[in-house]
């Protein structure tokens, strides 16, 4: 080796840890940026406007599966394992159109998000009622954004399309919501040592 030779050698021993330092800092540098744009994707999407919209439940045989879980997870006493309650059953009886029962599914930007169904009773005390609003269930992460409203106006229709006057609710939750959007307060009943409120909305234009 000539002593040109053991020059460059040199040079390049001196400059290796530039080099190491170079690669290190552009692979941090990468994972940098793929966590900067992850985060960028979140908040724009979070930043997206939300398409809320409510279509037949019948017209969604492929949500069955993932609501009965919801049910399940929302109502463990009625719907989990020891309960009286069947959700698959529910929900496939809920999948009708024409006549009730009748549910209604909830997607927000294209992706399921909540459900609620026509009930012919709800209430055992009060046969005389019907039908009902029932069985509302929305993601506890989308809560607050509409959804349930949306479900709730969706029912409405479904409601006076099949000749109803009247729409009636048993709720402990929903209150806020069915005032907001013109329920009103029949009673409170007792129901399995809960106090239940029974609002009712008229479906018919007023003279």
């Amino acid at each position: 080796m000539n002593s040109l030779d053991s020059e460059c050698r040199l040079l390049e021993c001196l400059h290796e840890p530039d080099r190491k330092q170079r690669d290190q800092k552009k692979q941090f540098t990468g994972q940098l940026g793929k966590v900067l744009t992850s985060r960028l994707q979140r908040l724009v999407i979070s930043r997206m406007p939300s398409e809320i919209t409510t279509e037949r439940l019948a017209r969604h045989p492929e949500a069955l599966p993932v609501l009965a879980t919801w049910f399940e997870s929302e109502w463990p006493d009625w719907y989990g394992p020891g309960g009286p309650g069947n959700a698959e059953e529910d929900l496939l009886a809920y999948a009708n159109e024409g006549d009730l029962p009748m549910g209604i599914a909830a997607f927000q930007n294209g992706l399921l998000c909540g459900v609620a169904a026509l009930k012919a009773v709800s209430i055992p005390s009060h046969l005389h009622l019907s039908p009902w609003a029932a069985a509302g269930f929305v993601i506890p992460s989308l809560r607050g954004q509409g959804i349930g409203a949306a479900l709730l106006t969706a029912l409405e229709s479904e409601a006076r399309a099949l000749g109803y006057s009247h729409l009636y609710c048993g709720t402990a939750t929903a209150a806020s919501l069915l005032l907001r959007l013109r329920w009103h307060l029949i009673e409170f009943v007792e129901r399995e040592g809960q106090k239940i409120g029974l609002y009712g909305k008229a479906l018919c234009d007023l003279p």
